[in-house]
C-alpha cells in the first residue's frame, strides 16, 4: 500500500493528495510543509504555525508565529515575543522560550546548536548549555563530532566540546562512513573517524564517501578512491562527478 503523501496548492492554499490524486488533506492553509517528519506536518493558518497529521486532524494548534519539523522528539517554535523554545509531539513545551541571537537548530545526536553572546554553542534536550557558546559559527553534531569554527579556521568538537584536530581547516564538512572531507589552500583531503588527517590534502576536490568509496579530482583526472587512498580505474572518467 502506497501512503505517501503529495502536496498541492489550490487558489492559494495548501493540500495533500494521495498516490492516486484523491484529496486526503483539503487545501486549506497558507502554508504546509512538503516535508513529513513522525508523521506530523507543520502548517500555516490566520499567520499562525502549528502540525496536523497525515489524515489532516490538527494534532497542535496553530499558535505558534513559526514551527519546524520534529528532530529527535522536539520541534522548534518561535512565540510572538520573537523568543524561540522546543516543543514535544503532544505541544507541550518541553525547552522553554528564551531571546536567541540567531534561529536555533534542530537537535541531533542529543545537541542543539544555539546562538547567544555573539557566539555559538550548543544545549541539551532540557535546554541546558551543554558546550558553552565560544564559536563564530558552528554545525549539528554528525557521528559524534561537530564543525565549529573558533575563530582562525574549521575544526571539530567532541561532544564534551574538545578540539579534536590538530589543525585548522579553511572548510569543513561532516562525516560520511567515517571520513569528513577537509579543504585548505585550495585543495581538498579526508580527516578518519579520530579527526586527524586520513587521506592527504592533494585533490582539487573530492566527494563524500558513499559505500566505500569517493570520487576525487587530481591534476584533472577525475577518479574514485577507497578509504585507503588507492585510486580505482585513475584512468576513466568518473560518471556523475
Amino acid at each position: 500500500m502506497n501512503s505517501a503523501l503529495f502536496r498541492i496548492k489550490k487558489e492559494g492554499k495548501y493540500g495533500f493528495i494521495d498516490h492516486t490524486g484523491k484529496i486526503v488533506i483539503e487545501a486549506k492553509y497558507d502554508f504546509a510543509a512538503n516535508v513529513i517528519r513522525d508523521n506530523l506536518i507543520y502548517v500555516s493558518a490566520n499567520g499562525n504555525y502549528g502540525f496536523i497529521d497525515t489524515n489532516g486532524k490538527v494534532v497542535i494548534e496553530p499558535r505558534f508565529k513559526a514551527a519546524l519539523w520534529f528532530s529527535e522528539g522536539l520541534a522548534l517554535v518561535q512565540n510572538h515575543e520573537d523568543e524561540w523554545g522546543y516543543i514535544d509531539h503532544q505541544g507541550e513545551l518541553k525547552i522553554p522560550f528564551m531571546k536567541y541571537d540567531n534561529q536555533p537548530w534542530d537537535f541531533a545526536e542529543g545537541l542543539a546548536c544555539v546562538k547567544t553572546g555573539g557566539k555559538w554553542g550548543y544545549i541539551d534536550a532540557k535546554g541546558d548549555l551543554s558546550i558553552k557558546p565560544s564559536f563564530e559559527t558552528a554545525r549539528n553534531f554528525s557521528c559524534g563530532y561537530a564543525v565549529v569554527n573558533p575563530q582562525d579556521g574549521y575544526g571539530f568538537i567532541d561532544r564534551s566540546g574538545h578540539l579534536c584536530t590538530s589543525e585548522y581547516y579553511d572548510e569543513c564538512h561532516d562525516f560520511s562512513e567515517g571520513f569528513a572531507r577537509v579543504i585548505k589552500n585550495g585543495k581538498s583531503g579526508y580527516c578518519g573517524s579520530d579527526c586527524m588527517l586520513a587521506i592527504g590534502i592533494q585533490y582539487e576536490w573530492g566527494r563524500d564517501f558513499v559505500e566505500g568509496f569517493a570520487c576525487v579530482n587530481k591534476k584533472g583526472k577525475v577518479f574514485y578512491i577507497d578509504t585507503n587512498d588507492r585510486g580505482i580505474n585513475e584512468k576513466l572518467t568518473a560518471m556523475n562527478a
